[in-house]
């Protein structure tokens, strides 16, 4: 890999990357021309196939070396104030970033495992100098990768600011494809000694497992299946993905190299995690409550994103828990109990739902094409978005329900009267298509 940043209106700066192997780093050099200071760069990237991340730094042309108050109007902090006083040249330079990702295969115990991740938040901060992020970023339905930003954060003192930007998939599913190098602000300086740390990172909630070989039977029960899935994920996450997926530095006008940084990265405890596993499949029974002690999972937080396709879930109490993203197509989860669950954007196509309670339940943005929800109690729950094409709402209870663009079949069973009321609250009623895929 080659990382350009061009630090001067005549004079370029060339960073050259070279590989640590010992430390899984690269570490790279900036040299400038007539210039006695070094431009120091490092790289901390240990599975660049999962999410790779390049950075670019060019000044903004036309105004480098230019006295331009203008620039820092909307920057009120003490370094700024000084520098406005003084009547300091401002160099402005432009940061681009540039993503790649894609699942990556994991060595573990007498097997591998496939990890992909679905969402990433990037930071970059800037010190001694100012960072102002886009106002507005590029997003294109056939970009694979999409970047959304927020608001730059400043601290007490005023001499480090620093924004954050949300990567995730256009078609809201894990993160794969690459994107070109995307404009994401600007850095503000007035002294040309400023450095800046981009930190990309995943959460326990956004790591999947999406294939796995040599550890398991693939004859077990759903049920166990997505529990031992959802703890390799959560075990991945916390020894191989944390503290961060890709660090990068960068110093310029520095004096000499920058400092070293821990990475905190902890060991993967394989024993202990096979014996969990094995704990999972040696269990007398597929109750889903029970195989989440076995795995020493919290039942309440971490089933997120969990794959229970076909699951047995009859007659649970599952109240309150976040089964956000998770995949439930055709589970049994009739007479369910999941009054205030978080089941936002899960797929629940065809899946049987009858007499569940689903009182106050977050069912935003849900794919429900198909599902039997047949004498259901959705009092209180949020549909908004969700998709209810060709569903069984037969006898189902339907009061105070927020239904902002939520799709019904126009032969759903409802009364004209409840029909009428529920287009009154933004429903939308048209023909249904066909189950959208895994």
């Amino acid at each position: 890999m080659r990382a350009i940043a061009v630090l001067d209106s005549v004079l370029d700066c060339t960073i050259y990357l070279s590989q640590n192997r010992s430390q899984n780093r690269q570490i790279g050099v900036c040299m400038q021309s007539s210039v006695s200071s070094l431009q120091f760069f490092e790289k901390d990237n240990r599975y660049s196939s999962l999410l790779n991340l390049e950075i670019q730094v060019e000044p903004t042309l036309g105004s480098k070396s230019q006295s331009d108050p203008t620039a820092m109007q909307n920057i009120q902090t003490p370094m700024a104030q000084e520098a406005d006083r003084e009547n300091s040249k401002i160099d402005v330079f432009d940061v681009y970033v540039a993503l790649s990702a894609n699942d990556h295969w994991q060595d573990l115990a007498s097997g591998k495992v496939q990890v992909a991740i679905a969402q990433a938040t990037l930071t970059i901060s800037v010190t001694d100098a100012w960072f102002t992020p886009a106002k507005t970023l590029p997003a294109s339905e056939s970009e694979p990768l999409q970047l959304a930003g927020a608001e730059n954060i400043f601290d007490s003192a005023g001499r480090q600011s620093s924004a954050s930007f949300t990567i995730s998939s256009a078609s809201d599913a894990l993160l794969k494809g690459q994107t070109q190098m995307i404009p994401v602000g600007q850095i503000h300086s007035y002294n040309l000694s400023w450095s800046m740390v981009a930190i990309a990172k995943t959460s326990a909630q956004h790591t999947c497992i999406t294939g796995a070989e040599g550890l398991w039977r693939h004859d077990i029960t759903p049920n166990k299946h997505g529990i031992i899935e959802r703890r390799l994920a959560l075990s991945l996450h916390d020894s191989l993905l944390s503290p961060h997926l890709c660090r990068i530095q960068l110093c310029c006008s520095c004096s000499g190299s920058l400092p070293a940084v821990e990475s905190d990265f902890s060991a993967l405890d394989e024993t202990d995690l096979r014996d969990i596993i094995q704990a999972v499949l040696d269990a007398p029974t597929s109750n889903l409550l029970e195989l989440s002690k076995r795995a020493r999972l919290v039942v309440e937080t971490d089933l997120s994103r969990i794959s229970l396709r076909g699951a047995s879930l009859s007659g649970l109490d599952l109240s309150g828990v976040d089964l956000s993203y998770s995949n439930l197509r055709g589970a049994d989860l009739t007479d369910a109990e999941l009054s205030e669950a978080n089941i936002s954007r899960a797929k629940l196509g065809g899946a049987d739902l009858s007499g569940a309670d689903l009182g106050s339940a977050d069912l935003s943005y849900c794919d429900l094409h198909r599902a039997s929800l047949a004498l259901a109690n959705l009092g209180g729950a949020n549909l908004s978005h969700a998709n209810l094409q060709d569903a069984n709402l037969s006898q189902t209870n339907l009061n105070g329900v927020q239904v902002h663009q939520a799709k019904f079949s126009p032969q759903a069973g409802l009364s004209e009267d409840l029909k009428a009321s529920l287009e009154e609250r933004g429903a939308v009623f048209q023909q249904g298509t066909l189950m959208t895929s895994d």
